[in-house]
């Protein structure tokens, strides 16, 4: 490779550092409550600080993102009613509960028989991940999926979802229908409970295993990196139904920092 060719490629990778700029969230993601481990559902509960992403993966989220816009364009061209936008704010349907303890968004709602709306939700995969989707199903091929579609019907009050997938490397989708499932939905629900409560321990205790290598909760789990001070991010802290922070040291709602912060940490087994 050309020295000039490889500054243009290092360019564009340093383009990418510090390009996050926003607020770690402070909540359990829709499309994370799923997730192998209960400590890194406590840190994003809480809002400590996410470890930056490489530019490479960085840039395989940002290509997601635009495909997710032309696969609903092919839908509406193909005359399947689909509403991407809530009309009442035109941004893409919420779905919040514990007032915003849990929350996400969905890719919209899709029509599956006269006048029957299932939730959509459109996921892009490597040839690798979607022939796994194509031949065990999404239970078997990306069950975290699965948590994010029955929590979001839950909230939405959906009988079906419909998971659209979309192999990057050959553009060939295939699709799944998904009934909603009560008992898996307050499962989800407990485990939310459970992280909320302060219970969340980790996935395993050995930082090597590859659940914790590709966590972007790393860096406050593993390596010390700190969060901001404030209730959430305390030892003491448990979070209540409607939105806010209980201090059980005080027992009283949290209402500001006091001199008993300790920082919170991943509970044992």
């Amino acid at each position: 490779m050309s020295e000039i060719a490889e500054t243009i490629l290092t360019k564009i990778d340093e383009g990418f550092v510090g390009r996050r700029k926003s607020k770690p969230r402070a909540y359990i993601g829709g499309s994370n409550i799923g997730g192998p481990c209960e400590a890194a559902l406590s840190f994003s509960l809480r809002g400590f600080p996410d470890d930056e992403p490489p530019p490479k993966t960085q840039r395989i989220f940002a290509l997601g993102h635009a495909l997710e816009d032309l696969i609903v364009s092919d839908l509406k061209h193909s005359g399947i009613t689909v509403i991407d936008r809530d009309p009442e704010t035109n941004w893409q349907f919420a779905y919040k509960k514990y007032g915003g303890h849990i929350r996400g968004n969905a890719d919209g709602q899709i029509e599956v028989a006269d006048g029957e709306l299932a939730l959509l939700e459109i996921k892009t995969m490597n040839a690798a991940k979607w022939r796994a989707f194509v031949k065990k199903g999404v239970a078997e091929s990306h069950p975290q999926y699965i948590a994010q579609m029955q929590t979001y019907m839950g909230l939405g009050g959906f009988e079906k979802a419909v998971l659209l997938g979309y192999n990057k490397d050959t553009s060939e989708y295939h699709c799944e229908v998904v009934e909603f499932d009560l008992i898996e939905y307050h499962a989800l629900l407990a485990r939310a409970e459970r992280v909320m409560g302060g219970q969340a321990p980790r996935v395993t205790d050995n930082p090597d295993d590859w659940r914790c290598r590709f966590c972007f909760k790393r860096g406050a789990c593993r390596e010390g990196r700190k969060p901001e001070k404030d209730c959430a991010t305390c030892l003491h802290s448990v979070a209540q139904d409607d939105g806010r922070w209980y201090c059980k040291l005080k027992s009283e709602t949290a209402q500001e920092l006091c001199d008993d912060y300790r920082i919170w940490t991943p509970t044992e087994e």
